[in-house]
Order: structure tokens, then sequence, then C-alpha cells
């Protein structure tokens, strides 16, 4: 198949809604799909997607690609968890937070565990309660990945709506 039907053939299986592709891939082209499902960060979803539509891939593209499955359902499960996590701390210090993003989209838009990557959760929170946060945050024994120079380098990156990512 040329670039054009590989493109065409990938955007039919990332279509949710799509019955069937328009034809199926040889090998080689196989690998070209797969490079475009790894840029694009949806190989656990294509994984899904040809085992939903009757497709088989290429022994090695299909272990590659259950790896991928597997990863991203492990992914999902420790991400649930620390949401549990962050809804025991929070709550009780009255610190209300939105999910965003991949968290919000996990729990949400997909039929089955594992089809979205993600690396991080990304939580909305008033900036009036920054404080509080930033206090249970710590107690639970976060502190931030990326460090700031002063305190005021802080102050001045609230203004683009960010605080630093948290780890423990």
């Amino acid at each position: 198949m040329t670039n054009d039907q590989n493109l065409t053939t990938f955007l039919d299986l990332c279509d949710p809604f799509r019955q069937a592709i328009s034809s199926v891939p040889s090998d080689e082209d196989w690998n070209s799909i797969s490079q475009l499902s790894k840029l694009h960060g949806v190989t656990a979803f294509l994984y899904y997607r040809t085992r939903s539509l009757g497709i088989e891939l290429p022994e090695q593209l299909n272990r590659e690609w259950l790896g991928y499955y597997l990863y991203q359902i492990a992914e999902e499960k420790k991400a649930r968890c620390q949401i549990k996590e962050l809804k025991n701390l929070l709550d009780p210090e009255g610190i209300p937070f939105i999910l965003l993003k991949g968290a919000s989209a996990m729990l949400r838009l997909y039929p089955q565990p594992g089809l979205r990557t993600f690396v991080d959760l990304d939580i909305l929170i008033p900036t009036d309660v920054i404080p509080s946060f930033k206090k249970a945050m710590a107690i639970a024994g976060y502190k931030p990945s990326a460090t700031m120079n002063s305190p005021e380098d802080e102050e001045l990156r609230k203004f683009d709506g960010h605080l630093d990512p948290l780890r423990r």
C-alpha cells in the first residue's frame, strides 16, 4: 500500500464507530501503521480495535501491541488508585478538584481499561485553596518533582496556571 493508504487504514482503526477497515495491510504496511500508532500514543487502543474487528495482526506485532495494552492496563490501575488517594486526601480538607485530560477521558470515554495512554494526572483546583492543597500533599509525602529557584519563581508561574508537578 502507499503511505496514503496506510494513513487511511490507521484513521479507520482510530475511528471507534467504523465497522471495518478499507483494506487489510501487508506485514510491511502494519509496521508503518504501528509507527503511526506509537507516534500518536494509540497503540493500546488499536490493539483493542483490531481484536474487536476480528483483524489478525502479524504475530510479532500482535505480541508487541499486547505488551503496550497490558502496560496501559497497569498504568490505568495505578492512576485509579492515585485518584482515590487524592479524593481521600483532599475531601476531608474541603479541597475540591476536577480531573482533566487523560484521567477524565479514561473514566468517561473508553469502553474498557487500558485504552487511554497517559503519563500523569492533571487536576483543576481553585486558586484560593492552593496553600491548603500544598500542605495536604506535603503531609501525604508529595514533593515537587521540578524545583523552582525561589518562592518568587513559583508565584510567577501561577500566571501560566500551573503548579509544579508533585511526586511521592
